[in-house]
């Protein structure tokens, strides 16, 4: 159990880095500026706290799904990128714009 909830702190403080409210701090201005209200930024690290990992491992999944398929048709590289692609590909960070609707999630990439 202490494992797993290691896991959820480190998630969120990645989901909290890369969703940019730090260096939205640090420009000294409200989330207001940016078009976004608070709540927006807090539900997009609560989001990802879960979305995130679970787009790592099915990307990664992926990717290996994707290499066996490449070896398995002689490095047949069009069918291992029809694997690659939807996997892959898409929307890794959820953020504050997607949770308004402003912005697609993809969670299979085009």
């Amino acid at each position: 159990m202490g494992k797993v909830r290691s896991f959820v702190v480190w998630t969120a403080v990645v989901g909290a880095l890369v969703a940019g409210t730090p260096g939205h701090a640090a420009s000294g201005g409200d989330s207001e500026a940016d078009g976004h209200a608070a709540i927006a930024w807090v539900g997009a690290v609560a989001t990802n706290v879960f979305y995130l990992p679970v787009k790592v491992i099915y990307a990664g999944l992926g990717g290996l799904t994707g290499g066996i398929g490449w070896l398995l048709t002689g490095g047949d590289t069009d069918a291992a990128r029809s694997i690659w692609d939807p996997t892959v590909r898409g929307t890794y960070i959820i953020t504050p714009s997607m949770l308004e609707g402003k912005e697609d999630v993809r969670f299979i990439g085009p």
